[in-house]
């Protein structure tokens, strides 16, 4: 009964809402977003877009836009002083931008998560001294 608490208390503070929880999956975020920015530039080639990223903390998992102008979030930072090549193809910069300024971005939910972790070692060293300690029944 210990384990099935512990199992369902840790799910719910592990449980991560962004897709962003590896390389890849950032990856495949900047690939969308460079997909839609060949739209929206083809619509206007005058316009000018770059790279926005808001970071990971507690209270919110990172992400990635690209945007003519800062987004209202304000949370969100230029990323990349640079702008989207308009004479490159769209893969041409996903692979400037995945190894030139995607790894450096703090947008991984695993940012979060390793912070965490202390806290979940605190809450099972808890639960196990409070099972030891009064015998009670956390079910």
């Amino acid at each position: 009964i210990v384990s099935l608490y512990l199992e369902r208390t840790v799910n719910l503070i592990f449980r991560e809402t962004c897709i962003m929880n590896n390389q890849a999956d950032s990856e495949s975020v900047l690939l969308a977003e460079l997909r839609q920015w060949a739209i929206r530039q083809g619509r206007n080639p005058y316009d000018n877009y770059y790279l926005y990223h808001m970071p990971t903390t507690y209270e919110h998992d990172g992400g990635i836009i690209i945007a003519k102008e800062a987004p209202p979030n304000t949370d969100y930072v230029l990323s990349d002083p640079i702008r989207i090549n308009k004479t490159y193809s769209i893969n041409q910069n996903f692979n400037r931008i995945r190894l030139q300024v995607l790894p450096y971005l703090p947008i991984l939910s695993c940012y979060k998560t390793q912070r965490q972790s202390g806290l979940l070692a605190q809450l099972v060293e808890q639960l196990t001294f409070n099972q030891l300690v009064d015998g009670s029944n956390p079910s």
